[in-house]
């Protein structure tokens, strides 16, 4: 989970430098990943979802 580490990075650098650049390259991380963080999270989830249903 790659991804995750680069979004918690960007967002700890945000916070320490906060600034609008800093929040917008963590915005633009965060966005660069969103398909990835959702398809993991179905993945990771599916069996349970099946089961309710």
């Amino acid at each position: 989970m790659g991804f995750l580490n680069g979004i918690s990075r960007a967002m700890s650098q945000a916070e320490e430098i906060m600034t609008l650049g800093s929040f917008l390259r963590a915005a633009g991380v965060s966005g660069e990943n969103k398909d990835t963080a959702r398809e993991k999270i179905q993945a990771d989830t599916a069996q349970d979802i099946k089961d309710v249903i």
